[in-house]
């Protein structure tokens, strides 16, 4: 005969094999879902274009790194540093180039009116900005000659360079574009095959492949620029 302890032990080793059933079988479930995903057609065929795609990533890296290290030997001795605190001193005079390009529209309507007052007070404004640019550039002067030098020897090959740019920054925006709505497309598949509706899931990664082979095709022409622009730039 069963002691109450005997039949208390049996509910507690009943209860925890049924415990240790349910946690097996939701494993079990997650796998499945898992491996289910993992082995569909197309998402094997979407992994195989993904591996591609990095791959040309890394080669449109390597050219990147290639062309920077060129213009850096045309550079010579204008460093990066120069260049960078020249932009940044420049982008600082920037809102009074362009007030003093307003002020000169404003200039001529105000001479074409005959309004002295008006022509004075405009010319005060911009001498104002002019002086205002002046000082802020005063501490660069050397480095910026140095700059304007070089971009005045540039122009010729950028020239060269204007149509491939035009191009490759076109396609860069494109790719940008498919980028966003294959990564968007697969996130739709997997919602779809989470709640189990298998064929929208397919219907979705086949969208996300075809997305996927337009960036590699659009990427590829990035890297011919890239490689052109290199041509003319060696």
């Amino acid at each position: 005969m069963f002691t109450h302890e005997k039949m208390l032990s049996v509910s507690v080793i009943a209860a925890c094999l049924m415990a240790t059933s349910a946690v097996g079988a939701f494993a079990a479930e997650k796998e499945g879902k898992g491996a289910g995903w993992s082995s569909l057609p197309e998402v094997q065929s979407l992994k195989a274009l993904q591996v591609e795609q990095k791959a040309l990533q890394d080669k449109l890296k390597a050219q990147s790194q290639i062309n920077q290290q060129a213009w850096d030997v045309l550079w010579g001795n204008v460093t990066r540093e120069v260049r960078e605190q020249v932009k940044s001193a420049l982008e600082e005079t920037k809102p009074l180039s362009e007030a003093n390009k307003s002020l000169s529209a404003e200039l001529k309507e105000a001479k074409k009116a005959k309004n002295k007052e008006k022509v004075a007070s405009i010319k005060a404004e911009i001498a104002a900005n002019h002086t205002a640019i002046e000082e802020k550039l005063a501490h660069i002067q050397t480095e910026l000659t140095q700059v304007k030098e070089k971009k005045a020897s540039f122009k010729e090959m950028n020239q060269q360079l204007k149509q491939i740019r035009t191009e490759k920054k076109e396609n860069k925006d494109q790719a940008k574009e498919l980028k966003a709505n294959e990564k968007n497309t697969v996130k739709e598949a997997k919602e779809a095959f989470k709640a189990g509706d298998k064929e929208p899931a397919a219907t979705s990664l086949k969208e996300a492949a075809n997305l996927l082979k337009e960036l590699i095709q659009v990427q590829s022409e990035i890297l011919e620029q890239k490689q052109a622009i290199s041509e003319i730039i060696q």
